[in-house]
């Protein structure tokens, strides 16, 4: 693995010195003092790139992906990136992408294969897979355990990763010419050789031979010789984490740790106390959630004011927008006013295949895909819109409720749906039963999957029903 590259610490134009004196003789603070500093976090969108729902102009920005130079058409949505550069005006200074993890699909772990939840080992690492996961050139259902993937995500603690992007490198590893590469705490280490999850490191070539020791969290890259053996690694660093420099700072990772009103966030300690909550949830913060901090950087401390948890995704709703409204940031679609987040992704995966693609690009007709969750209020807010080509028949997935069992009719997110002879009823593994069998394992805590034509703003005629648990 190509070292993580340092941020760019920037100077100011001399020409912007002059700007610093206003007409009573005071000394104005500059945008390019009190805005600088770095935003880490997941690309949510292109136009120039959105990171931690802030736009970044890229014109003028270095850009390195694993340790390459660059442009903004090869950023993806999902990956990890290190921007630095004015957070207050928007303007990236520099951009840099580090994958975590290359190596072959060891295993692929799947409680129920018709739901997206799984845990992969990738190259003896844990990985976490969930519905917010973007696989390119590949999908959880169509991965192997040939493959080899790259893999970008935030970091749930020393032993998993929570992988935010999974892509296809080759369909086929080929062990002794593919190169992988991996980051990981050591736990146990044996002269030169170190144990890094289920993978052994010779580092005997490396500037880390004899220097490190249990507790270490190392980078290395080189060659198995054989599928699952021994990585004898060419190059190796400490993975000391990154240089953060304020005074601005957003941050999006785990939380790993809560003292109080201080959390720990991918090795950050994070002051809470003056913090305002903007996701519109009740729950309070806790270790597991994935959050994005706004802030001041004051020495070792980012001090919050502004925090995001971001929730899993287990709604979905696949129909036609029925309103667009720009200016407020909510759409329609299945009788649904959906809200739409600074921090939310857009996809443009129909046929216009548009790169730099928002909501205002969006109108009443077009199809998409919206995976996403409900706020304190039970309103739907979007982790992730995509849009796609036309569909036949809607989709949407929530909790149920008003469940007839005699008329064998529920209601999925306010949906009337209705079913018959020909309605096809699955079980969570998505093999068939009878809606008898249907009706009798579902509550109004259970997460239902319908699938149907509309026959109304709010009534759907089921073609297929799913229950997920």
């Amino acid at each position: 693995m190509t070292p993580r590259v340092r941020k760019f610490r920037f100077t100011l134009f001399a020409t912007a010195a002059a700007l610093a004196l206003a007409a009573c003789g005071e000394v104005l603070q500059l945008a390019e003092i009190e805005g600088s500093g770095y935003s880490d976090g997941s690309a949510s969108g292109y136009g120039s790139v959105y990171v931690n729902g802030t736009r970044f102009a890229t014109d003028g920005a270095t850009i390195r992906v694993d340790g390459q130079d660059a442009t903004e058409d090869d950023l993806r949505i999902g990956m990890q990136l290190q921007v630095d550069g004015d957070i207050l005006a928007g303007v990236a200074q520099s951009i840099v992408f580090d994958r975590d993890l290359r190596g072959p699909v060891d295993a692929i772990e799947r409680d129920n294969p018709a739901q997206s939840d799984a845990v992969l080992t990738v190259l003896g690492q844990t990985v976490v897979v969930n519905s917010m996961t973007r696989f390119l050139g590949t999908s959880l259902d169509a991965l192997d355990t040939n493959d080899l993937v790259d893999v970008s995500g935030l970091r749930i603690d020393d032993d998993r990763l929570l992988a935010t992007l999974v892509r296809l490198r080759d369909a086929l590893y080929t062990p002794a010419s593919a190169s992988v590469d991996l980051e990981g705490r050591i736990d146990a280490i044996n002269a030169s050789v170190a144990r890094v999850g289920g993978v052994d490191v010779d580092l005997s070539g490396t500037p880390l031979a004899g220097i490190v020791a249990p507790g270490d969290r190392i980078e290395a890259a080189g060659l198995q010789a054989t599928r699952g053996g021994l990585v004898v690694a060419d190059t190796a660093r400490l993975d000391t984490g990154r240089d953060r420099d304020g005074p601005r700072a957003q941050l999006e990772g785990i939380i790993q740790a809560i003292d109080g009103t201080r959390i720990t966030v991918a090795q950050a300690a994070v002051e809470t106390a003056g913090a305002q909550r903007d996701d519109g949830l009740a729950a309070p913060l806790a270790i597991g959630q994935r959050v994005i901090v706004r802030g001041t950087q004051s020495g070792e401390t980012i001090d919050a004011d502004r925090i995001t948890v971001v929730p899993d995704a287990p709604l979905l709703l696949l129909g036609q927008i029925t309103a667009n409204d720009v200016q407020r940031g909510t759409l329609t679609l299945l009788d649904q006013q959906v809200t739409l987040r600074d921090d939310t992704q857009f996809i443009d995966a129909s046929d216009a295949q548009v790169r730099r693609f928002r909501n205002d690009d969006l109108a009443a007709g077009d199809a998409v895909e919206i995976l996403g969750h409900l706020d304190a209020s039970g309103g739907v807010v979007a982790n992730r819109l995509t849009r796609v080509n036309p569909v036949a028949s809607a989709t949407i997935r929530g909790t149920a409720s008003n469940i007839n069992a005699a008329a064998r009719q529920l209601d999925v997110l306010g949906v009337r749906i209705s079913t018959d002879s020909s309605t096809r009823f699955q079980a969570p593994d998505g093999t068939q039963e009878s809606a008898l069998v249907f009706f009798s394992n579902i509550d109004e805590t259970s997460t239902v999957t319908a699938t149907g034509p509309l026959t109304g703003t709010a009534t759907m005629d089921a073609s297929r029903l799913m229950r997920q648990q």
